[in-house]
């Protein structure tokens, strides 16, 4: 084989791989998510000790967390619990959107264990306008949440497919990716506890604009961008379709403007675009939001933001329509045959790029003409001229 020179220092000389996932609450009750929360504990004490529900409640661990339920509670919190994780689970992704977007008044519940707390907004309290009222089904204030990150390989030269385009798949890169060991008996992970806010993005509005020609028409040139890039890195290409490309330029955008209100620098938030694809159950969300390894994460500045998402949204929209860079940050193209840059529409470091750390994509599938009409005439983009002033 060719070899290829590769200095020590070098950026390309390790790139990670890396899943990252949303612990959730399964469900409202809060006995079955105490049980959940301490499950393995559980499942210890019931293999060894008759009298497992009295060590249950002595353990400073466990204590305050099932102070408030009788045993039977307990009991058939349990039983359920175990009846349940033998169906299997669903994709992580899949379950997070499902729980956010289910309408419930609270989601999970708030206490030092509790992995994940939130609350959705009454629309009433929004004062939704167009064309926010009928982009938003819902806004829900994410109090509190747990991210795990876990790694389970690396490669080296050329990166791996970002978590938007593969989730513990078959890497199928020029190189190969690597095992952390040889005999791989475990995976490190981290957990970090953060805050946030949910955009439940309504179908209907967003599927109407994908119908129209012209949209149609430049999701052919996006999908050429992205397969010029998969044959760069000997890869099948993987159209993940014009409304994740939409989502993920309006999560860039929003990003930079909460950046300047919430008192989270910009890198340290992160995202979660959920954009399903054809023949799949509709389901479209921005999750935005911040986590750390100690109590920083969840002091509220983000979450308080969810109340004011519309004003956020129309100042976001308004500055998109100029870039500093224009006209050349505007008529550039995804398709174009002599440009590195496929996975880019117009999107440059002065509108839509942001720190990679909080990209979930690695900074591609960025192309703000799809929101905003520019000053090069594009598609008819999502929001229209009279809805940004």
């Amino acid at each position: 084989k060719d070899l290829r020179l590769l200095p020590r220092s070098a950026t390309n000389t390790y790139f990670a791989q890396t899943v990252t996932v949303i612990s959730l609450s399964k469900s409202d009750s809060r006995v079955r998510q105490a049980v959940q929360e301490h499950r393995t504990m559980i499942d210890k004490f019931r293999a060894r000790l008759p009298n497992w529900l009295d060590a249950l409640r002595t353990m400073p661990v466990t204590e305050e967390a099932f102070a408030p339920f009788s045993d039977s509670e307990i009991l058939n919190a349990v039983e359920e619990g175990g009846a349940g994780a033998a169906q299997g689970a669903a994709h992580p992704k899949l379950a997070e959107f499902d729980l956010l977007a289910s309408g419930q008044r609270w989601i999970g519940h708030d206490g030092p264990s509790s992995f994940l707390f939130a609350e959705t907004i009454d629309r009433d309290r929004l004062e939704l306008t167009a064309p926010w009222n009928k982009l938003l089904r819902g806004v829900v204030r994410v109090h509190r949440l747990r991210e795990v990150t876990c790694l389970y390989g690396f490669t080296r030269l050329e990166p791996p497919p970002t978590s938007a385009e593969s989730d513990l798949d078959e890497i199928q890169l020029a190189v190969d990716g690597a095992d952390l060991a040889r005999s791989v008996e475990w995976l490190p992970a981290v957990e970090q506890f953060g805050e946030g806010i949910f955009l439940h993005i309504a179908p209907e509005f967003l599927k109407t604009w994908l119908q129209a020609p012209d949209v149609m028409q430049r999701g052919e040139h996006l999908k050429a961008g992205e397969a010029r890039d998969a044959a760069r890195f000997n890869r099948p290409p993987k159209h993940l379709g014009t409304a994740y490309w939409a989502l993920h330029s309006l999560s860039h955008a929003l990003l930079a403007e909460l950046a300047l209100d919430c008192g989270y620098p910009l890198s340290s938030l992160k995202e979660r675009i959920y954009a399903s694809g054809t023949e799949q159950t509709d389901r479209f969300g921005i999750l935005i939001y911040t986590s750390t390894a100690g109590g920083q994460g969840t002091l509220g500045g983000l979450s308080s933001m969810a109340d004011r998402v519309p004003a956020l949204l129309a100042a976001t929209m308004a500055k998109l329509r100029l870039c500093s860079n224009d006209p050349i940050c505007a008529e550039h193209g995804p398709d174009s045959d002599h440009d590195d840059r496929p996975l880019h529409g117009a999107a440059c470091h002065a509108c839509l790029l942001i720190p990679e750390t909080s990209c979930e994509a690695r900074n591609t599938r960025l192309d703000r003409s799809l929101l905003v009409r520019t000053v090069i005439d594009t598609a008819p983009p999502l929001f229209p001229e009279e809805f940004q002033n």
